[in-house]
């Protein structure tokens, strides 16, 4: 992003002050809170509250200390921290600490006065941590000496210097809120310096203040003045409790050039929920995977450029790079995936990514309802467009990318995730906004398809604004990829949650242009090979499932037991062309084809879970040992190997339109984009059949991160007091929170939060239907259930009961081909423990912790979200 460097440095008036910084002035907003100070922080603040170490330590006394401090550029500080976030490659120790500026951005200073040290100190450190301490500083201008009332809102405890002298303190656990503590104090005409230090134990952690007279007003004739360091060059911004990172307060960007400019800002939604830390197995979380897919959806971005994705990364060169081009347009998915992983976690790193695509989002809706790509101040954006052969104009014409003329492109698939997201934003929101949006978006492409007799297509291009298209337009369903069918799942989803009967009229005609009039698939729904197609060796898995997974939603809603059945049909077939136990599901259906893209695991993951949700089958032992393996192993988790890999490459130049900056430690969290049966990136150059791909496509990031939202929503379901648990993965709910034991032991313990009529809990595959080996107590008593298909009915339960499930888990060994190789596995439970032969770059399936009988427990902070959101 582009930001204006201007800045104004203004000397401080009052002699006394001379020796200081220069400094910039800032108004108190209307209710007097300070918006703007400097902090320094996170230092470590080790014990248990109450007797965490440095609540009474002065943590600034080698620069004057607490009452003397007065901070400038050459200040900085050791704060030495072992983080325990699961994955070292996010870790970070012997954090150097200076004094940051913080500001509340110009549009939330009214609304958003308190100060998030979790967001701002999370984004020094790498990852929020508990048991911290930080300061907060400025000057306070006053025009003349007075008395006055300093008041103080913190999570949790503080105490407060004005001019070295400590006026105020309260060690405490509490959730901030305004004027929780009062203090009388004289402020002297001229500089008046105050200082913070605020204490976290757990959970929350920010703070307000302001100063009011004596008769409780606030006091808005006062100033806050920051010093300037020479030295400083970044400013964090708060908008919410999200944090941008820049020099000065970002402004919309000079050089790319979006079709509108000047659309109004729409507030982010709130990501409130319960934070509390829990012992739990160490066993598969789906909100820890959900924390790492934040940082593989927010780090391999460019801020230069409104933090625009890099589609390719390259893990098999040196230095490793990322680099932009055409692609980048897959960004649309990680725009609609981001507030879900937000939602599963409660997290705000690198929040200030969510500001940004939300100003992008608005700025790129052009007056037609329809999201449009700028080509103008993104020169890679013709780079590699192998899709865009056909550009529809105004005026009837057409023309292609060559021509420089063409500023703003639009597709239905552009749109298409662009309705999921702003259908999201809704749910969380209620925001009218959203809805007005979503309709003049689906209208305007209503309008652009072309009909013919029971079905409707789009034709074979790309649109600008205002595009006209002849009805005679060749459909792009004969083409290699059908990119139009992805808009079949935005509409459907549409119509499922509104009723918005153009969206089902629109959907519903696609779809029958994709089964009916189409070489795509046959009438029991198995994939056909398009004619366009021949330079690949079969069907493309993911370019044809992606579609039919749209069009479940629209089965469901629509009541089309036609369309369920074909559905039905299609999904089994598919099965039959994979290794269905671990779920390697090949980019192109050809015999022995050696590797797999994400988005087909995704694809299959989504179809068992929607048809066993729906009651449309059970699936939910395929789901569960697709997500434990080839899913979650394709996440990248680790990246010390990567960093050896690069060593051992020759090195080359840094593409123009690519960056090198931290390429490894900004993808921790993302999925693989070419991984084989036992290695994370498959690793055969020599046969060009057994492809070697660079590492990442981040169209599989996006779907990955979409199918852990899947996975989180459909692990429970709760119906009017009727609980069911269907997947054993450790989750938090409001309801109940879920403790797999699995595969280390045969065992689910359930806490029951809010009592429930029935709870029923799903047992797994290898136990027989009416086992006599399945136990349960609650409360540390025997409970007596009943079988009911898989499932246990437990009967009704009370708030507070512990539910604790025990049943028989062993061991087997297996062999099977995967893409073309012969190996053998050992599986626990639904678990590939062990396969040989093993990988050779990032192998995958290294599990033998989990051989262990008994599970190992941590401690994990557990985040429920206020908000229920089905999708």
């Amino acid at each position: 992003m582009k930001v204006n460097k201007k800045m104004t440095e203004r000397k401080m008036e009052n002699k006394e002050n001379e020796d200081i910084c220069p400094t910039e002035e800032y108004s108190v907003n209307t209710s007097g809170f300070i918006c703007d100070w400097l902090t320094c922080g996170p230092f470590p603040n080790p014990g248990e509250w109450p007797n965490l170490a440095n609540w009474d330590t002065d943590l600034l006394a080698s620069d004057g200390g607490e009452t003397k401090i007065m901070p400038t550029s050459e200040m900085s500080y050791k704060s030495k921290m072992s983080y325990d976030s699961g994955n070292p490659a996010m870790d970070r120790e012997n954090l150097t600490l200076i004094w940051r500026p913080v500001r509340v951005m110009t549009d939330y200073r009214e609304g958003s006065y308190a100060i998030d040290l979790n967001a701002v100190f999370g984004r020094i450190a790498g990852t929020q941590r508990d048991t911290i301490i930080g300061y907060a500083f400025c000057y306070i201008e006053s025009p003349a000496d007075m008395d006055a009332k300093l008041k103080v809102g913190s999570d949790n405890g503080f105490k407060a210097w004005l001019n070295g002298k400590l006026v105020g303190s309260e060690r405490v656990v509490r959730a901030s809120a305004m004027d929780q503590n009062a203090m009388v104090v004289k402020l002297k005409k001229g500089s008046n310096i105050l200082l913070l230090k605020i204490e976290k134990n757990t959970g929350g952690y920010n703070f307000m203040a302001r100063f009011t007279d004596m008769k409780d007003e606030p006091l808005t004739t006062v100033k806050v003045r920051l010093p300037v360091p020479a030295k400083q060059n970044k400013t964090f911004f708060i908008s919410d409790s999200l944090v941008y990172e820049a020099k000065v307060e970002p402004i919309p960007s000079s050089e790319i050039e979006y079709i509108n400019p000047e659309a109004s800002a729409i507030k982010l939604p709130d990501y409130s929920g319960t934070s509390y830390e829990a012992m739990v197995p160490d066993t598969l979380d789906i909100q820890a995977r959900a924390a790492l897919a934040l940082n593989g959806l927010t780090g391999p971005l460019d801020p230069e450029a409104d933090y625009e994705l890099y589609w390719i990364v390259d893990f098999f060169r040196n230095p490793q790079v990322m680099l932009h081009d055409w692609n980048d347009w897959v960004q649309n998915k990680f725009i609609e995936t981001l507030p879900m992983m937000r939602l599963v976690t409660g997290s705000d790193l690198n929040g200030q990514v969510d500001y940004t695509w939300m100003d992008v989002l608005q700025k790129s809706i052009g007056p037609d309802g329809l999201y449009y790509l700028p080509l103008k101040g993104r020169p890679w954006a013709r780079n590699n467009a192998y899709m865009a052969s056909v550009i529809f104009r105004a005026d009837g014409t057409t023309t292609d990318l060559e021509d420089e003329s063409v500023t703003q492109l639009t597709h239905p698939f552009t749109c298409n995730r662009m309705i999921g997201t702003m259908m999201f934003y809704y749910s969380l929101d209620k925001n009218p906004k959203w809805k007005e949006m979503i309709e003049r978006m689906i209208d305007r492409l209503s309008e652009l398809a072309i009909y013919k007799d029971d079905y409707a297509y789009f034709p074979d291009g790309f649109l600008e604004p205002n595009a006209k298209i002849v009805p005679s337009a060749e459909s792009e369903i004969f083409k290699e990829g059908a990119m139009y069918g992805r808009l079949i799942y935005g509409l459907s989803q549409y119509y499922r949650e509104s009723g918005y009967e153009p969206a089902k009229v629109l959907a519903g005609k696609l779809i029958n242009s994709i089964r009916y009039h189409s070489e795509y698939y046959d009438n029991e729904g198995r994939y056909l090979t398009l004619s366009t197609m021949g330079h690949h060796p079969g069907h493309h898995f993911h370019g044809h499932a992606m579609h039919l997974l749209g069009m479940v939603d629209y089965a469901v809603a629509a009541k089309d037991t036609e369309l369920k059945k074909f559905l039905i049909k299609s999904f089994e077939w598919a099965i039959t062309k994979s290794n269905s136990l671990v779920g390697f599901f090949p980019e192109y259906i050809a015999p022995d084809y050696p590797t797999a893209e994400v988005c087909e695991a995704t694809d299959m993951i989504g179809f068992a879970l929607k048809f066993s949700a729906a009651g449309w089958g059970d699936y939910w032992d395929d789901a569960d040992r697709w997500i434990r393996n080839q899913f979650f192993e394709n996440q990248l988790t680790s990246c010390d190997w990567l960093k050896d890999m690069a060593k051992s490459q020759p090195e080359k130049p840094v593409p123009a339109d690519g960056t090198s900056d931290r390429v490894v430690e900004r993808n921790i969290g993302s999925f693989a984009g070419w991984s084989s049966g036992n290695d994370w990136v498959a690793s055969n150059p020599d046969d060009w059949q057994r492809w070697q791909g660079p590492g990442i496509m981040h169209c599989c990031m996006g779907s990955g991160a979409r199918c852990i939202f899947y996975i989180w929503q459909h692990m429970l379901q709760y119906d009017e007091g009727q609980l069911k648990i269907n997947l054993l993965l450790n989750r938090a709910s409001p309801w109940a929170d879920v403790d797999s034991y699995i595969p280390y032991e045969g065992r689910v313990k359930v806490k029951i939060k809010q009592a429930c009529k029935s709870l029923e809990v799903r047992m797994p595959q290898w136990i027989a239907n009416d086992s006599k080996y399945v136990s349960c107590t609650v409360n540390n008593k025997v409970r007596e259930f009943i079988w009911q298909d898989r499932y246990l009915a437990l009967g009704s339960m009370e708030k507070g009961d512990e539910v604790d499930i025990s049943f028989p888990i062993g061991e087997r060994t297996v062999e099977e081909r995967i893409g073309g190789v012969d190996y053998t596995l050992i599986i626990k439970g639904n678990t590939v423990v062990n396969i040989d032969p093993p990988g050779k770059n990032y192998p995958l399936y290294q599990r033998e912790h989990y051989r262990s009988n008994s599970a190992r427990l941590k401690k994990v902070k557990r985040f429920v979200s206020d908000k229920i959101i089905e999708w």
